[in-house]
């Protein structure tokens, strides 16, 4: 796990110094993914904190919902297609022999326990985040995520655009959590890859979100297994 922060710290640092782009003090300048589930015991607590970090300034936090505990007698009304398996990338990355809930992963460079609060929040001031703009605004029936011509030092990046409900409150009725009512902020549906960028301009084009969705782009190194790794840019539409 060491050796892969490291290298990520390293490759993101690296990039720092080559995109140098004023970032606004709205511009996202961290991202928190949660790993979460609605069958896991541990969990609404975390849940709880993602909504607190999501009132920090210029932080995005999207949750992704694991199918791994629907066993338990509840099935994640949220589960997305694709959590479990991003997860496991992670740990892939951070050489962890399992995936676990509830887990917080920084900027797509380190993962901690997601109910350490100050762990988090302590990453978050710690791992290097670009300043790179990124542009996401509608356009149409559709939206435009525009990208600027910037340094990567060799680095490939892939871009991926993510849908996620602002708010979701869930009455469970069975599990471990049978009886609670937990409110979870930004529960990601749907995430599409919309393709390379190597660091010249660029401007790709998708489909809007459904009503009541936001969009959030996230723009990741490939590590050198050609998975996606580090986040070196990220932007978000609220719903319109």
């Amino acid at each position: 796990m060491r050796h892969f922060i490291a290298a990520a710290l390293l490759a993101t640092t690296t990039l720092i110094s080559a995109i140098t782009p004023s970032i606004a003090a709205d511009k996202i300048t961290g991202v928190v993914e949660l790993f979460t589930s609605q069958g896991c015991s541990s969990c609404p607590p975390a849940d709880k904190i993602l909504t607190k970090l999501n009132q920090k300034p210029g932080v995005l936090v999207l949750a992704w919902h694991v199918d791994y505990w629907d066993y338990l007698g509840w099935k994640d009304t949220l589960g997305v297609t694709g959590a479990t398996e991003r997860q496991r990338v992670y740990a892939a990355g951070f050489q962890s022999a399992s995936v676990y809930t509830p887990q917080a992963v920084v900027n797509g460079a380190t993962g901690m326990v997601g109910s350490k609060e100050s762990q988090i929040r302590s990453a978050l001031g710690n791992v290097p985040f670009p300043a790179l703009e990124v542009n996401l605004k509608r356009s149409g029936n559709g939206i435009t995520v525009s990208l600027p011509k910037a340094e990567l030092n060799g680095a490939s990046t892939i871009v991926e655009l993510i849908n996620f409900a602002p708010q979701s409150v869930v009455e469970i009725e069975r599990g471990e959590n049978a009886g609670e009512s937990v409110t979870y902020q930004n529960a990601v549906r749907k995430l599409t890859k919309l393709g390379a960028w190597n660091g010249d301009a660029k401007t790709f084009e998708a489909s809007a979100a459904k009503a009541n969705q936001g969009s959030a782009v996230l723009i990741r190194t490939l590590l050198s297994t050609g998975e996606a790794g580090p986040v070196i840019g990220a932007a978000v539409l609220d719903p319109a």
